[in-house]
């Protein structure tokens, strides 16, 4: 006697959009003897058929799929007379994170809030914005594994955008840390001394540069920043300063003024 037979078809598909349809994904079909009846491989339209399957309950395994997937785990199957058993099975991506850390240049220990960045996919496609938090940390939602780019597109006032464009690779069940330091925005105080009158005693015209005169700087807080002195042509050059307000004290002059 022949033994009542039927068939299995199973299409297979991307998880987040069915339309997607997986070729070269590779399945074995085995019975409970653990013997392999059947090997099936999804063709372009993501379909694999085997006919003429004897009839009862197997398991269906997965055992190659696109390296960008995750493998499926098995289920068991029954096949039935004159029946088609048709099973549409979704696979999932292997997904990643990416963690932007926005930090002072200056100070490491300086989070920045507030900062947004947007990530591109390998082809620059933006697929999300992110801001930084209290933390200065802003992560991804699950990506799928890849290439990606990172790029800053707002900042805060004090500080000089960071345009330049961050690779950053994803992979499976990790999250990518990247660390994009802010420079703050700085200026300089520049003093000229000059002799309000004509000195008759050094012979110093009116105007002339005076040199060795000292200046304190503080900040808008009154705290003590740095001292600079007058060099031969009454000039006297701050380092360079954070933006914001500073007073200016001259604390010690040249002699006969």
């Amino acid at each position: 006697n022949e033994h009542k037979k039927g068939d299995i078809k199973i299409v297979k598909v991307d998880e987040d959009d069915n339309s997607i349809k997986l070729e070269g994904v590779e399945f074995d079909l085995i019975n409970k003897d653990g013997i392999v009846v059947s090997h099936l491989v999804t063709d372009s339209e993501g379909e694999a058929v085997a006919r003429g399957i004897d009839t009862g309950e197997y398991i269906l395994r997965e055992t190659k799929t696109k390296e960008e997937y995750k493998i499926t785990a098995e289920q068991e199957v029954k096949i039935t007379w004159k029946n088609t058993l048709e099973l549409t099975i979704e696979n999932i991506k292997k997904k990643g994170k990416i963690n932007v850390i926005k930090v002072d240049k200056d100070n490491n220990e300086i989070k920045l809030q507030g900062i947004k960045f947007k990530v591109l996919d390998a082809n620059e496609n933006e697929i999300e914005i992110l801001e930084t938090d209290e933390n200065g940390e802003a992560v991804t939602n699950d990506l799928p594994i890849g290439t990606y780019y990172v790029k800053e597109t707002e900042t805060d006032n004090r500080y000089i955008l960071n345009d330049e464009q961050i690779e950053v690779e994803v992979s499976e069940d990790s999250i990518s840390e990247i660390l994009i330091e802010n420079e703050k925005k700085k200026g300089q105080i520049k003093i000229v001394k000059t002799s309000e009158d004509k000195n008759n005693i050094l012979n110093l015209e009116k105007g002339s540069p005076i040199e060795g005169v000292k200046f304190n700087i503080y900040d808008e807080n009154n705290k003590f920043v740095e001292q600079i002195v007058t060099n031969k042509d009454g000039i006297a050059m701050s380092r360079k300063l954070e933006i914001g307000k500073y007073s200016v004290q001259e604390v010690e002059t040249g002699k006969w003024y």
